[in-house]
């Protein structure tokens, strides 16, 4: 991969101005974003591709569960994509259940989030995040397992 082309099955392709790249769903792409192994398909010749489109490059807008298993950086265990780097902004929003505002520093290690964010499963990455809701706070309430029920007539 270089600037201005991509090697496949030996061949040179040459990426123009013209060349439509992009990923997996038909989302726009960029050459920055493709990496040696990624599976692809070419349309037109070699010398003039028209369109180049990236099967391994998947990203989407998506809301993703997981638990804390690092703050710095971020980092959710997801049960059925694994772990998840989040990138966070200025413009990111934390609440917890309640919709009630907190702050990044009130996260802990442990605590279940969902992340509204983009996601790129090559990098297993969300970016773009713009909320982020703590299920764990604020904290539920703890009954007593010893209780017993009152009993009335």
């Amino acid at each position: 991969v270089s600037a201005s082309s991509i090697v496949v099955d030996g061949k040179t392709v040459n990426i123009s101005p013209n060349t439509k790249l992009l990923r997996k769903f038909g989302a726009k792409s960029t050459l920055t974003e493709f990496s040696v192994g990624d599976n692809v398909m070419v349309v037109g010749s070699s010398a003039s591709a028209s369109l180049v489109r990236n099967f391994s490059i998947q990203k989407r807008h998506g809301v993703f569960f997981g638990e804390i298993i690092s703050l710095e950086p971020l980092i959710i265990k997801t049960l059925h994509r694994g772990n998840q780097t989040i990138t966070l902004s200025s413009s990111t929003k934390y609440v917890n259940r309640q919709e009630a505002a907190i702050v990044f520093a009130t996260l802990q290690i442990g605590h279940r989030l969902r992340v509204k964010g983009l996601w790129d499963s090559k990098l297993n990455t969300i970016t773009e995040v713009a909320k982020i809701k703590d299920y764990s706070l604020p904290p539920l309430p703890v009954t007593s397992n010893n209780a017993t029920p009152s009993a009335t007539q």
